[in-house]
């Protein structure tokens, strides 16, 4: 069994660290799960001096209401505790001493503040284990290996660029991270958190007080303006309720984070996971003052047919200064820190004399899972699916393939499973509703057969029931 020769650091996306007020959590733990605490917005409005600071990673799945759902990163520790000898993880609370000897750091911020502040509060942790460990300034150098999901690996490219971390820095994955920005941040910005159709209002405000929730939008013409033909920046809107400057002052911190790694500096290599063939919003339409996002591809933009992981669009997850990445057939947002990919990168990175990493196997069917992050309690829950790629290798004709939707309480209740059925002329999507749910969080499974008794490789989300 290898060992880690560096000190890994895991960076969580928006909404994956635990917030606190005097030790209390305000997001993150807790029988209240994300999406219902949006309900109570007062508690996270961003302000100065307001007490609240990052605790730990989120140790359960959740929902970010409008945006994205969120799985725990247990299970990415617990790949590389099982995969390398002599792990040591710091969970690097503020009020701990640093654990002696960690090499896997998992390293909250919190993610309602600009990634500029995100990067130093990550700056700092790691300083401080560093510090511990008594490395001299050359021991230090490339001595960090980060992974950062979805925003987190905006805040590592802040650190390792902009911050002048990248001297520290050996490589980073980046995990569905929004490099060039994602639509569902402006539908969340400017059309607000709804549920089923309705804008919470209180919910909406206390987000638009975020930076981080602006420099999560597109920083390419992402938006149509149908009456004039041009395509737009989202700084370049002016709708109502939208901060156009604040939008204005997100791109600027894109336009750094391009500068710094531009190739002139010292950062590390840079590999970028992307999911794809899940149904994501890609483009916007701006008519008479009122803005549409959809999921289609924008046709003024390169297509590669991939779609994206249900929150942000392949297009999106590849680094500026890249052509491309490795993208992994049909994987949602929330589940790519859990994949065995994410291990065999590392591991092919720390035992590079162990040759070629095990491939992803035999061609299995590509499905992709299209709903949304939460609903209304006692309401039925509508949910569908694609064949994507292999989809020709589902067991049967098209119309005659059988895919379930399984929907599994976080707290570990008895499951409930839906047959999806594929109407005439459906082209290939299945649909089906389930009957309404609890109160909860809901882990959801996408499977089907494949042929000779293969199986479709499985599709994971989370959703969100609330009270309304």
């Amino acid at each position: 069994m290898a060992r880690l020769r560096h000190m890994v650091v895991i960076v969580p996306g928006i909404g994956g660290s635990v917030l606190e007020r005097g030790g209390t959590a305000v997001w993150g733990q807790g029988p209240l799960g994300i999406a219902a605490r949006a309900l109570d917005p007062g508690v996270l409005a961003r302000f100065e001096g307001d007490g609240i600071r990052a605790t730990g990673l989120v140790h359960a799945p959740a929902v970010l209401p409008g945006f994205t759902a969120l799985r725990a990163y247990d299970e990415l520790v617990r790949r590389i505790v099982n995969r390398f000898a002599g792990v040591v993880v710091d969970h690097c609370h503020p009020d701990a001493q640093p654990v002696a000897g960690a090499n896997v750091l998992c390293v909250p911020y919190d993610f309602r503040r600009s990634l500029v502040d995100c990067a130093d509060q990550v700056a700092a942790t790691v300083g401080a284990r560093l510090d511990a460990a008594g490395l001299s300034d050359a021991e230090r150098r490339g001595r960090v290996v980060v992974i950062g999901h979805s925003m987190g690996g905006l805040v590592a490219r802040w650190w390792l660029g902009p911050g002048g971390g990248g001297p520290l820095g050996h490589a980073l994955l980046t995990l569905g991270t929004p490099h060039r920005g994602a639509p569902k941040a402006l539908e969340w910005l400017v059309n607000g958190v709804q549920l089923k159709g309705l804008r919470l209002a209180g919910a909406t405000e206390v987000i638009r007080t975020w930076p981080a929730a602006y420099e999560l939008l597109p920083r390419y013409e992402a938006v149509l303006d149908t009456a004039t033909g041009r395509h737009l920046r989202p700084h370049e809107l002016v709708v109502d309720g939208f901060d156009h400057q604040a939008a204005g002052q997100a791109f600027a911190v894109h336009q750094d984070i391009e500068r710094a790694w531009d190739g002139a500096g010292d950062q590390p290599a840079v590999t970028a996971m992307l999911g794809r063939y899940q149904p994501t919003l890609e483009r916007a339409s701006l008519t008479e003052g009122r803005l549409r996002v959809e999921k289609q591809a924008a046709e003024w933009l390169p297509d590669t047919g991939w779609a994206g992981d249900g929150s942000v669009p392949c297009l999106s997850a590849v680094p500026l200064e890249q052509a491309a990445g490795p993208p992994l057939p049909s994987v949602r947002h929330s589940a790519l820190p859990e994949l065995e990919a994410v291990v065999e990168w590392l591991e092919a990175l720390e035992a590079p004399e162990l040759g070629a990493v095990r491939g992803p196997g035999h061609a299995r069917p590509t499905l992709a899972l299209d709903v949304d992050e939460w609903f209304p309690a006692g309401e039925p829950i509508e949910v569908a699916a694609l064949a994507r790629g292999a989809g020709e290798e589902l067991e049967g004709p098209e119309a005659g393939a059988r895919l379930w939707v399984t929907a599994r309480p976080a707290d570990g209740g008895r499951a409930v499973v839906v047959e999806l059925q594929v109407p005439t002329g459906a082209g290939g999507r299945w649909t089906g509703e389930m009957a309404g749910l609890a109160p909860g969080t809901y882990e959801l499974a996408l499977s089907g057969p494949g042929r000779a008794g293969g199986e479709a490789a499985v599709v994971r989300e989370v959703i969100e029931v609330v009270e309304a």
